[in-house]
């Protein structure tokens, strides 16, 4: 469902402020006023997902969970003003940040994550897609290279030529239309921004006719939403340049097989079959990566890759990966992607 901030139709307003209303907020009026309402929520985090190999991705267990007033009084009321907050929004056809979200209620939320929390649980209630919401978050993701597109209102966007840090991944991807392949041969996912700026500074694009994106890290939902929407279009294959330890594997399969986070939300934003390019722990022998670039992992993170080899299915299944994170474990050894550098800067252009 498109985004209500994003100019959509009346239909669409009518929709959400119908739902928001029938089913979370009027029903809970008179007991609001009572000071004895409560709220039923689906349960979205673990464990209270699965992971279903014939759909590629994290989805959502049906199950139920009954805040009861007496035993939820504060969550219940900021539930309550949270919602209603939502319905002004889109009475008036605006939007708001989540971070205006927390400081509008701090007096009930002591962190972000409480009300970031909150509209997940109302998504999820819902079975809307977060971005349905009247709710937007700071664009994080950057793209260039061989594309082209059109966003909402503006002029058509050539992504060769957008200046020294790339273009800036709309929050709304519903918005975007027209999309153009200007002789791309893959997606190139790039974990880092640094790495990103790198390849940027090099004309990678131009060397080699690709598509480049960052989400800078743990990926927001709009990067994830826009790489899904590449894949679906374009019929490229998406190659995944991420740092040989824990966190490049678990940002690369958030991006392959969804967020345990949000389920709920995985459908619209899974990219299945992204390759794992780069940098691997067995190339840390391969390329003869001198010993100050490798680095000892703690017992923390030898842990995180043995819960991830015993209880992350798709990673199970995926021999690969498997053998990656097995020899990572063994060596106890994770490298970053930056550590290539040493073999000259056309290093990346090797696999191609």
């Amino acid at each position: 469902v498109s985004s209500p901030s994003a100019g959509c139709s009346d239909v669409l307003f009518e929709l959400t402020v119908g739902h928001v209303r029938d089913e979370t907020f009027e029903l809970t009026v008179d007991h609001a006023k009572a000071k004895t309402f409560e709220f039923t929520v689906l349960l979205h985090t673990e464990p209270y997902h699965k992971y279903v190999l014939e759909l590629e991705r994290y989805v959502l267990r049906e199950c139920e969970s009954v805040l009861d007033h007496n035993k939820f009084k504060k969550k219940n009321q900021l539930n309550y003003d949270i919602i209603k907050y939502l319905i002004e929004l889109c009475d008036e056809q605006e939007s708001s940040r989540k971070r205006s979200i927390f400081y509008i209620n701090q007096n009930k939320a002591l962190k972000q994550d409480e009300t970031d929390r909150i509209l997940n649980d109302i998504a999820t209630s819902l079975h809307y897609s977060r971005t349905s919401l009247p709710i937007s978050a700071v664009p994080k993701g950057v793209v260039i290279g061989c594309l082209k597109f059109k966003e909402s209102g503006s002029i058509a966007v050539d992504c060769t030529e957008v200046g020294d840090s790339g273009k800036e991944i709309p929050y709304s991807v519903s918005s975007i239309m027209d999309i153009e392949n200007k002789g791309v041969k893959f997606i190139l996912l790039v974990e880092k921004d640094t790495v990103f700026l790198s390849l940027l500074d090099h004309k990678f694009y131009e060397k080699v006719p690709c598509i480049i994106i960052t989400g800078k890290g743990t990926p927001d939902v709009s990067t994830r939403s826009f790489l899904r929407r590449l894949k679906v279009e374009l019929y490229l294959p998406i190659l995944g340049l991420v740092n040989g330890d824990v966190y490049g594997v678990q940002i690369l399969s958030v991006y392959s097989y969804g967020s345990k986070q949000m389920p709920f939300d995985n459908e619209n934003l899974v990219t299945p079959n992204i390759r794992w390019l780069d940098i691997w722990p067995s190339d840390i022998e391969k390329y003869d990566i001198p010993d100050e670039s490798v680095t000892t992992l703690s017992e923390r993170e030898i842990g995180i890759l043995n819960t991830m080899l015993s209880v992350d299915a798709p990673i199970e299944k995926n021999r690969k990966w498997k053998a990656e994170l097995t020899l990572m474990i063994n060596s106890k050894k994770k490298v970053e992607i930056e550590a290539l550098y040493h073999c000259g800067p056309n290093i990346l252009l090797i696999p191609f």
